[in-house]
């Protein structure tokens, strides 16, 4: 969620409608004005049904082709909602902050397939005022820490997330933090993503309860050998990124 002041974009609602509505009034949102959905998986759309009424997005953001998915459909219609669909090149402008849209890099046949995806790079256009971008299961807690940009992926597992990045010069468009893709799955990293990326912190978005054993071991020993700065929301709570503007290379 990227927030500013009562307002916010929100990128996905997790599985309960109870859990978002209660963190919104937490957080102080009123209204949700852009609604960016990764995919149609139940625990990345299922919590939508809280924003129906003066919360309400007037846009929903979708990877093209997922446009066509009966539950987005269904949503527009309940939201009185725009749908918006993006692909890898455009971006959106959200206040001060920009999300550049890196994937999918493959046609959308299935908006619930995990290759389907949005992946976005979110970083601050340069602005003086503090931003902040909560990443969470709606916990609160006191894990705060400072970036220039953070990629996001939904369920997107290490090969898509390869290709949408290698298509970048991480030197003018570095990505800061690396949100792992699905939860922390086995399949959501490995050395060479993290040999190119080169990031300064990592974040997992998962449930403190899960029948999958996310996240993997096996995945966080691996970005353990690359930063020490691992936050994980079942065990922090949420994640609070304050987005500064980047340096970058001439």
């Amino acid at each position: 969620m990227v927030q500013e002041g009562a307002e916010a974009l929100l990128i996905d609602t997790g599985p309960d409608p109870n859990v978002l509505g209660e963190q919104l009034r937490k957080r102080g949102v009123t209204r949700v004005d852009t609604l960016v959905l990764t995919h149609d998986h139940d625990d990345h759309i299922g919590g939508a049904s809280a924003l129906v009424g003066p919360r309400a997005p007037s846009t929903i953001v979708v990877a093209q082709g997922a446009e066509d998915s009966a539950r987005i459909k269904q949503l527009a219609r309940s939201f009185d909602a725009d749908v918006r669909s993006v692909r890898a090149g455009d971006s959106l402008l959200w206040r001060e902050i920009v999300l550049d849209v890196w994937g999918p890099l493959t046609e959308v046949y299935d908006a619930g397939a995990n290759e389907s995806c949005l992946i976005m790079r979110i970083s601050d256009q340069g602005s003086t005022k503090s931003s902040e971008v909560p990443l969470a299961r709606w916990l609160f807690t006191r894990a705060h820490i400072e970036a220039s940009s953070i990629l996001v992926g939904g369920d997107a597992e290490t090969l898509s997330v390869k290709r949408a990045v290698e298509l970048h010069d991480l030197a003018r468009e570095p990505v800061d933090i690396l949100k792992l893709g699905h939860h922390g799955s086995a399949n959501s990293v490995d050395a060479s993503l993290l040999d190119h990326v080169q990031p300064n912190g990592i974040v997992v978005s998962v449930g403190a309860q899960n029948d999958y054993g996310h996240p993997s071991p096996r995945a966080l020993e691996l970005c353990r050998r690359y930063t020490s700065r691992i936050l994980r929301t079942d065990r922090d709570g949420a994640i609070i990124l304050r987005l500064r503007p980047a340096v970058v290379a001439q």
